[in-house]
């Protein structure tokens, strides 16, 4: 760049002054509706084969929101109305596969890659948890939850602290997370943030959310383990039983971990 023969500080630019801050916004915002349009497309193929089987009243009715997806550069109140049409439809479906039943507790994915709008297979099992672990070592275990309502079901979660015959586990050694939707490098939505779970998580309809136990065994006398978690969704309650085996191994301190490396992309 070679600068000109006049002064450009009086010089007055007409319209909007457009920074890298803006140009990184608009990135983001073309990124953010890209995954939104792909997710939902995933999310609704998977859709399709469950409505075949169980629901071929509702076909129409997916293909109305496949068609509407299809619209050019569609804005965020456009995607997100959308979504809430595909999650009101998911929930019908969902209360077809699972009889009428509106909240589906069940033993979840775990690490598995699974979309927000997948619905537990038919008759799945009550979840019970279970863990092994050395002494000195974190470990956790999971379990999921899918809203089949109309409405959106607030999730309270709570432990008891895990009794053995000569010690427990306490509450400052657990910890109860749930899954939160990030962009993965494909641009699909996977729950891979696990925050704390400190006040009412919500689950939307027709989608699934996972929860997460972990356990510190700290000093934790070797042997077994066994306490409750308790989960309140809308007006319904559950009794997860949790329990833990402690082996007699302890973990080096400080553990030799040689290299860790972990990024988001946004």
């Amino acid at each position: 760049v070679i600068k000109g023969d006049f002064d450009a500080a009086p010089v007055k630019l007409a319209g909007a002054v457009f920074t890298t801050q803006d140009l990184g916004a608009s990135i983001f915002e073309a990124r953010k509706s890209g995954r939104d349009v792909a997710s939902l497309k995933r999310e609704l193929g998977a859709l399709k084969a469950i409505l075949e089987a169980k629901a071929p009243s509702l076909k129409a009715d997916l293909s109305a929101i496949e068609k509407d997806l299809e619209k050019p550069d569609p804005d965020p109140a456009a995607l997100a109305a959308l979504r809430q049409r595909a999650g009101a439809l998911n929930a019908k479906a969902a209360l077809a596969v699972h009889g009428g039943k509106k909240i589906i507790l069940h033993a979840g994915w775990g690490w598995k890659d699974f979309g927000v709008f997948d619905i537990p297979p038919a008759n799945s099992a009550t979840p019970a948890l279970a863990i092994v672990m050395g002494r000195g070592e974190w470990e956790s275990a999971s379990f999921a939850l899918f809203n089949a309502g109309d409405t959106e079901v607030p999730v309270t979660l709570s432990i008891s602290d895990l009794v053995g015959k000569a010690s427990s586990i306490v509450q400052k050694d657990l910890a109860l997370r749930f899954g939160e939707w990030v962009e993965g490098n494909d641009m699909l939505s996977r729950p891979d943030a696990l925050p704390l779970a400190e006040g009412p998580v919500p689950v939307l309809p027709g989608t699934s959310r996972s929860f997460w136990v972990v356990v510190k065994s700290d000093a934790a006398h070797a042997g077994d383990y066994a306490g409750t978690v308790t989960l309140v969704a809308g007006k319904e309650t559950f009794q997860i039983p949790i329990a833990v085996t402690v082996m007699p191994v302890s973990l080096p301190r400080p553990i030799p971990v040689a290299t860790y490396n972990w990024a988001y992309l946004v």
